[in-house]
């Protein structure tokens, strides 16, 4: 029994990590869309185009790191529900073996509120729980447009001539850094389906 919800967690900590690995790859592109944005406005109109990418890459960064603050704070609450649950069940586990000794009605009733409220700490968790899976299917679907942006963001780099070859580093470096998120994603949809 404690055992179980130890590993739980231990998953909704190393949950937590995801998601801030996750809110710092989210980091890096914002921080490469400006600068991106600013070596853009340098070059001039050839790559006006690539301006207009670099704000929707910096969009999609704010929104992912919208999505890893909600997760961030669910996941917070899980951490401490789950722990407040292992307390509840020592405590559950305690009266439980005192009852295998005596059958003293407010000993039984002590043992019926605990349970009554691991129930609603279950049931709690796992709205929570639910909660954390839609945020974390919205951002795999954000990422994904994400990866298209990306890729426009290249396309744009080479219609910027010459110039370009600046706008094609930062180009893919937002590709590499989305293709970075989407595992990691998979690995946040795995952890709550654990």
């Amino acid at each position: 029994m404690s055992s179980v919800q130890s590993h739980e967690l231990q998953r909704f900590i190393m949950l937590r990590e995801g998601i801030k690995e996750v809110a710092f790859r989210a980091f890096q592109i914002k921080l490469l869309a400006l600068n991106a944005t600013l070596l853009a406005k340098r070059f001039g109109e050839q790559a006006r185009g690539f301006v207009v990418i670099s704000t929707e890459l910096r969009d999609f960064s704010q929104l992912l790191r919208t999505q890893m603050e909600g997760l961030g704070e669910n996941s917070t609450k899980l951490v401490s529900l789950a722990s407040y649950e292992l307390k509840l069940l020592r405590q559950l586990n305690l009266l439980t073996r005192a009852g295998q000794h005596t059958s003293h009605d407010r000993l039984q009733n002590a043992q019926g509120q605990l349970q009554t409220q691991h129930q609603q700490l279950q049931r709690q968790m796992g709205q929570i729980h639910s909660a954390m899976q839609t945020w974390v299917d919205d951002a795999y679907q954000a990422c994904l447009f994400g990866t298209v942006i990306a890729r426009t963001a290249k396309i744009e780099a080479a219609h910027a001539g010459p110039l370009g070859a600046a706008l094609a580093d930062a180009s893919n470096q937002f590709s590499n850094y989305v293709e970075q998120i989407l595992p990691n994603l998979e690995q946040l949809k795995q952890a709550l389906k654990g």
